[in-house]
């Protein structure tokens, strides 16, 4: 019997070691690749403020650079708020310099919706820099 008990939490020691770390793997080959989440991102925008279809390709082009920074600067440890910050400037600019001024327009009251839903009861000057236009 003692046999028999020492097998069966040896087992269970070696499965749950096995499939501890399991997550990461099984987020590997689920994760969507930033190309494919810009794209659907983009399809939304278009979708949602009713863009024209040509613009598509720039604006998924504006946020697969904008991810991409985002990742290199949330990768480093400490999280470098420099390069986050700046990948949010370049893609407002971006954004500007793409859209017409009703367009973007649009899209600036959605951010700032979205900021204020974010921050309510916080200080704005806190993190005026992050949304900062230029």
């Amino acid at each position: 019997m003692k046999k028999w008990s020492f097998l069966v939490a040896l087992s269970v020691l070696v499965f749950s070691s096995l499939f501890a770390q399991s997550g990461d793997r099984e987020r590997g080959k689920n994760a969507k690749r930033n190309e494919d989440i810009a794209s659907e991102r983009a399809a939304a925008m278009i979708k949602e403020y009713g863009f024209p279809q040509n613009m598509r390709v720039p604006i998924a082009a504006l946020k697969l650079k904008r991810l991409n920074s985002a990742e290199m600067a949330k990768s480093s440890k400490p999280i470098n708020m420099e390069a986050l910050v700046e990948a949010n400037r370049e893609y407002r600019v971006g954004m500007k310099n793409l859209l017409t001024p009703q367009q973007y327009l649009m899209v600036q009251r959605e951010w700032n919706a979205i900021f204020e839903k974010h921050n309510k009861g916080r200080s704005k000057d806190e993190f005026f820099d992050i949304f900062e236009d230029e």
